[in-house]
């Protein structure tokens, strides 16, 4: 459930608004849904890396530009200081391992935050 929430929500307002933006999304849901920092840290980690796989995927399959020295630039602040990339997969683990975290983070510090005060 938590899951689908942070996939709808998340692909929805980053339509609109910014990139991170699914990163308070996962907050909010996890605050509101999730029964355990487990559940929490898991659902909200899958569905960020989920959403933001599958946005890389497809900028990469139905653009022109050159999907890979743009993500390298995000990385390194500049695409020359990237050195050659040649691997699409490099660059898309590392996407991936960095939604994961992010969106893991985010859902646990939600839930975190809903039982503080007991």
């Amino acid at each position: 459930m938590i899951y689908l929430l942070i996939l709808i929500f998340g692909a929805a307002l980053s339509f609109f608004g910014p990139w991170w933006i699914i990163a308070p999304t996962a907050w909010i849901i996890c605050r509101w849904k999730a029964t355990s920092s487990k559940e929490a840290f898991i659902q909200s980690s899958l569905a960020v890396a989920s959403l933001w796989l599958g946005y890389a995927l497809f900028i990469y399959f139905s653009s022109n530009q050159n999907f890979i020295i743009r993500m390298a630039g995000v990385f390194t602040s500049s695409a020359e200081g990237a050195g050659p990339i040649g691997s699409p997969v490099l660059v898309f683990g590392i996407c991936a391992f960095i939604a994961t975290l992010i969106g893991g983070l985010s859902g646990f510090a939600g839930y975190r935050l809903k039982n503080i005060g007991s």
